[in-house]
């Protein structure tokens, strides 16, 4: 039997929390002999290497502002580190690089084998609605990508709309491998006169989670609403504050990123209002809209394009006309018992052409591809 090629599969965050770094560790181990660099704690079934990020202290924050200023991105790139420096002697046939951040160390540890780079976001707009963040890091990542994609011998991305602004700005066309977690093989669950709203998540300002919150003063008393939610700090407190008082919205404790889709299985519709502040926040295509699918939930959103297509292709939700809390309300006020019930078995017969293994086998053929290319 033939060796194996080695891939690596590098990423800045941990794998056993990053759920499309998860799937490609999953779904390539069968196909490569995989090493994945990352935060730990490490996966079980993959040898591994770790990264460490270095202390972020106000005077070193400081100090990366003023070099990204003049334009000098080092200092900035070195704020994570092989903990294993014998990695950098380590040869791989192969690179898969997660994110803009480690495209330099993909570079440097391939010594000459291709490095494919799957981009989780389109980064050089990452936070465009920031006028701070354009100015210190807009053009970083504009320079990085400029500097590492004509490189790199493959790239994908998680949507439609992302890709083509690559294509746009940087000439290459990515393969689309869109953020969809395994067929769990759940049935839709009965309807009941009370209906359960669930939304599950970060809690981070550019969720615009009070919108969904807003929505429950204008929704009759047939829905509740309960918010799974990860995060701390200020932002948090204050969705908390905002909920305080609204009998019909609950706060329960996250369960592991494995168990989500058995979970809220239990629900009925899975609601996402996410306002487009910014160019990622309008071309969203995020895993929960998949996970919510996967649960056999209907699903109820804003016009969010690359997220309506989806719910529009499969009939399984409903499209806000607007991002105004009032309008999603009145889009579920005006739903039946009988109309969720569709919705959620419209999902279950999508979630058997959605799934995981359909997406990865996109990214296992192009990954193949390029190695039989060098073969050749």
């Amino acid at each position: 039997m033939m060796n194996k090629l080695r891939l690596l599969i590098l990423s800045y965050t941990n794998p056993l929390s990053d759920p499309r770094v998860l799937r490609q560790i999953n779904f390539l181990q069968d196909d490569f002999r995989i090493t994945v660099a990352g935060i730990p704690p490490a996966p079980e079934q993959v040898e591994f290497i770790p990264v460490r990020k270095v202390s972020n202290s106000p005077l070193r924050k400081l100090w990366w502002a003023g070099m990204l200023l003049v334009r000098n991105s080092q200092p900035f790139l070195k704020r994570y580190r092989l903990e294993n420096e014998n990695a950098v002697n380590q040869r791989f046939d192969l690179i898969l690089v997660n994110d803009a951040d480690p495209l330099p160390l993909a570079f440097e540890l391939a010594d000459g084998a291709p490095v494919f780079f799957d981009a989780h976001e389109y980064y050089p707009r990452e936070f465009d609605n920031s006028f701070v963040w354009n100015v210190l890091f807009g053009a970083h990542y504009t320079r990085l990508c400029h500097q590492f994609i004509p490189r790199c011998a493959g790239m994908s991305t998680v949507c439609k709309g992302i890709a083509n602004e690559y294509e746009r700005v940087f000439g290459i066309n990515p393969l689309i491998v869109r953020n969809v977690p395994p067929d769990t093989g759940l049935a839709p669950q009965p309807v009941g006169d009370n209906i359960k709203l669930i939304h599950h998540g970060v809690a981070s300002p550019s969720r615009c989670l009070e919108q969904m919150i807003k929505m429950m003063d204008y929704t009759d008393d047939r829905f509740t609403l309960d918010l799974m939610l990860t995060g701390t700090g200020s932002y948090w407190r204050k969705i908390r504050d905002m909920a305080a008082a609204h009998p019909r919205i609950n706060f329960i404790p996250p369960v592991p990123m494995s168990e989500i889709c058995k979970f809220i299985n239990r629900y009925d519709l899975g609601v996402y209002m996410l306002p487009p502040a910014g160019f990622n926040n309008t071309h969203a295509l995020p895993n929960k809209l998949f996970e919510f699918m996967q649960a056999r939930l209907g699903i109820v959103i804003g016009p969010s394009p690359e997220m309506a297509a989806i719910v529009k292709e499969y009939d399984m939700g409903v499209v806000a006309a607007d991002f105004a809390p009032e309008t999603l309300a009145m889009e579920l006020n005006n739903l039946t018992k009988e109309q969720i019930m569709q919705m959620k078995n419209n999902a279950h017969k999508a979630a058997d052409k959605v799934n995981a293994a359909v997406e990865m086998d996109g990214l296992r053929n192009a990954l193949t591809a390029i190695m039989e290319g060098r073969e050749a």
